[in-house]
This record gives C-alpha cells, sequence and structure tokens, in this order.
C-alpha cells in the first residue's frame, strides 16, 4: 500500500489495526502515524533508510561470526547493538524527553534519537530482518525487549544504548517509575503483543502533546488509534475530553453517549456523566 498523503497513512494505520493474515510491521506502522505530522515527507526515504541499516546488519553480523568462527546470543546483541549505535548513531534523548518528536518515528530517525519505545521498534525490526527472535518486554514505563538464542535470552535497554538490563537493573527502573515500594513481577517478563506497542507509543505521543496544551495533535494521535483499536472504548473519553479542549462540544457530547454505553465500570461511567453534564450545560 502506498503511503503518500496523510489519508492513505489513515487507511494503512486502519488496516494494520485490524490485519489478522499477516504480522504487523511495527516499523512502517509507526511511520504511517508519523505522517499524519510530516504529509510533506517522503516516506521512501525512511524505508530505504531501513534498508541501509538491514544491509549492514548483514555485513557485520556474516564478518563477525566468520571471525569468531561461531554463532550466539552475545554474538548477535553486539553486532545488533553496534549497528544501531555506532554506525548509525541511534541513542535515547536524555535532555528532552518530553518532545513529541521523541515518539514521532520520522523524526526520530531525522534525529537519530528517540524514547525507548520509538527506539525499541527500530532495534525489533532490524533483528526481524535478520529472523532473529525478539520480542517487547511487557515492562512497564520504560521500553526494553528481549533477544533469544538456542534457548538463552538477554533483556535489553535501547534507551540506554543497547545496553544489557538484568533483574537488578530491572528493579532500579521500576522503583524510579513507580516508587521503592514497587517489586518486579512475573508479568513483566512476558512478551508485550505488538499491537500493543504501537498503542505504547502513540500514547507516548498524546501524552507529550496534552503536557503542552497542543490539544489539536493529541487529539490526532486519539482520532488514529481509534482507526487502529476501534474496540478500545477508552479512547473515545480521550476523544471526548480532547474535544472539549478544542470547543468541539457537540462531537463530544457524540463520544461521551458512546463511551457511557462501551464502558463496563461504574467508576468510568461516573466520570463520563460529569463530563456530559458540564458539556451539556455549555451547550444551553
Amino acid at each position: 500500500m502506498q503511503i503518500n498523503t496523510a489519508q492513505q497513512a489513515l487507511d494503512f494505520i486502519k488496516k494494520a489495526g485490524r490485519a489478522e493474515d499477516c504480522p504487523l510491521n511495527i516499523f512502517i506502522t509507526s511511520l504511517a502515524f508519523a505522517k499524519l505530522f510530516h504529509p510533506d515527507h517522503d516516506l521512501t526515504d525512511y524505508l530505504a533508510h531501513m534498508e541501509q541499516m538491514v544491509e549492514k546488519l548483514h555485513q557485520e553480523y556474516a564478518i563477525a561470526v566468520e571471525k569468531e568462527d561461531y554463532d550466539s546470543l552475545d554474538l548477535k546483541r553486539r553486532t545488533l547493538v553496534h549497528v544501531m549505535t555506532e554506525e548509525f548513531l541511534y541513542d535515547g534523548d536524555v535532555d528532552d524527553y518530553n518532545n513529541p518528536i521523541n515518539a514521532n518515528m520520522i523524526s526520530v530517525i531525522d534525529r537519530r534519537r528517540g524514547l525507548p519505545v520509538a527506539l525499541g521498534i527500530l532495534y525489533l525490526h532490524l533483528a526481524r530482518e535478520m529472523e532473529w527472535d525478539v520480542y517487547g518486554l511487557n515492562f512497564p514505563g520504560h521500553f526494553l525487549f528481549a533477544l533469544k538464542h538456542d534457548g538463552d535470552s538477554v533483556f535489553i535497554d535501547p534507551f540506554r544504548g543497547g545496553r544489557v538490563v538484568e533483574a537488578p537493573d530491572m528493579r532500579e527502573i521500576l522503583k524510579a517509575i513507580a516508587g521503592q515500594a514497587a517489586e518486579l513481577s512475573h508479568e513483566y517478563y512476558q512478551p508485550l503483543a505488538d499491537h500493543d506497542i504501537i498503542m505504547r507509543l502513540q500514547n507516548n505521543l498524546k501524552t507529550s502533546f496534552v503536557e503542552r496544551e497542543e490539544y489539536e495533535d493529541a487529539l490526532t494521535v486519539v482520532e488514529a488509534l481509534r482507526l487502529f483499536d476501534p474496540d478500545e472504548y477508552r479512547l473515545l473519553f480521550d476523544a471526548a475530553i480532547l474535544k472539549v479542549k478544542t470547543g468541539q462540544m457537540s462531537a463530544a457530547r457524540e463520544d461521551v453517549h458512546a463511551y457511557l454505553q462501551a464502558a463496563p465500570n461504574p467508576l468510568e461511567r461516573g466520570h463520563a456523566e460529569q463530563l456530559l453534564y458540564e458539556i451539556e450545560r455549555s451547550l444551553n
């Protein structure tokens, strides 16, 4: 499918979210979301960049295997990280972490800087092009991924130069995010579905826009996510709030009514009813 316009990007996002007969390409899907904010950018340049990275990884890996005369988990990790961080100079943006550009794949590639999940998508796509066994981890707040080989696995932090993280490192990250009482759970080591990786990236982007009070851009993200995951009823409430922020009261009212029909939780419905009351009062 061609993605030359914002509308074509939305069509792709809708199709990607509902596809059941093929794996989700998280790299191209993230580019499609980014295209909504860069309508004049040619995505073929970014696809070509990825092809260049994949070709370099093939070359570096073949050289490493021949030189060391064996294949291993550590050799895979070292060549993957080398290509990302030393050949193409990708790294986490520690100076301007909450800037929306760090969750926009076009900007991430342009700057070689991004959030953990944005960089993680690049790592995952590269490794999958090599037909290696990789997956994102269901770890909260900070995206990590696993690389496997012959039954062994290693956990990698894409934000900090592709360094290996072990249980003490993960515990330290978790406590920094969730508080000193937080402890590691078995579920944090489980694979995160590719669909949820895309949701995570875009939710980061939405949050960044909201923090900057750039509500129109945040609404663009939410409306695209509604195409990608039409069954996620909570997006209706997000859309309603953002439409209130942007003065679209009638449309916000429609979203709240739809949310009230879908929300299974009485507390959620209570919040929505309060928002609906405020909307109705503003319309009268």
